[in-house]
């Protein structure tokens, strides 16, 4: 009998151990992630404030502490000439400016904590099993339970991100999920539309930047560049926009 709870007391250390761990790691791995308060896209907005979005920390104690206006949120924000990042965490605070013409790319996606996933499916197979044994049915419940709160919890641990590339090699962005108590709907189409008014904006501001540059003789090239045919003052064939010299005659084009 001894042993029989020698080894229970064995099995439940193990089992208290991996979901600890568990827990753990996805404490660690979410600890940047966000939950919702504002989530603003609009790539028409008459203030040039085409996206902006804010969070809070995740967690009971963060959310206690925001309302009690002890604790900010963490911002992203697009204007007509950067991206303005502020992280605001209990450690301090970073606030972050990207000039639209440093950015060379950005993108968007989603993690789930596929640990929880793979826990729970083993506590469930073995908790099943364990309930075919009468000896051990109770144990074998509980571990069930606790398979099937993991596997359930792996559905609702979806973490929506947004990454900025500088041209120096930064990443900076920011992970977030939808927040229950403010309701503020999010999904991945939301994230992939604030990628494309990035992308949009980065273009535009980056192509001005470029004409700007160039003056008048910039302008004369893209114009030039723009022409679909060059015709020859000579003899009026019509050459391809790339020609130098006059297919027919040989006439040297302007």
């Amino acid at each position: 009998m001894n042993s029989f709870q020698n080894l229970y007391s064995l099995w439940g250390f193990i089992i208290g151990f991996i979901v600890v761990a568990a827990f753990l790691k996805g404490r660690k791995t979410n600890s940047t992630s966000l939950v919702l308060t504002k989530f603003y896209v609009n790539e028409n907005d008459p203030n040039k404030v085409f996206v902006s979005i804010s969070g809070r920390g995740e967690g009971v104690i963060a959310w206690l502490l925001t309302v009690l206006k002890i604790y900010g949120e963490t911002t992203f924000e697009l204007n007509d000439e950067c991206i303005a990042m502020n992280y605001l965490s209990m450690q301090g605070n970073i606030n972050h400016i990207i000039p639209l013409t440093c950015v060379s790319s950005s993108y968007c996606g989603y993690s789930q904590s596929i640990m929880a996933f793979i826990v729970g499916i083993f506590f469930s197979i073995i908790g099943f099993f364990m309930l075919i044994i009468s000896s051990i049915r109770v144990e074998g419940f509980s571990l069930f339970i606790i398979g099937i709160i993991l596997i359930i919890s792996f559905f609702f641990s979806k973490r929506l991100f947004i990454t900025v590339e500088t041209k120096g090699g930064m990443t900076p962005g920011i992970k977030f999920k939808r927040s229950i108590i403010g309701n503020v709907p999010v999904d991945f189409n939301k994230a992939k539309s604030v990628v494309a008014i990035i992308k949009n904006k980065t273009i535009q501001k980056t192509s001005f930047s470029i004409i700007k540059s160039s003056g008048s003789e910039g302008i004369s090239h893209i114009q030039s560049f723009n022409n679909v045919e060059k015709i020859c003052s000579n003899c009026g064939f019509k050459n391809a926009p790339e020609a130098k010299f006059c297919e027919k005659c040989g006439q040297k084009l302007n």
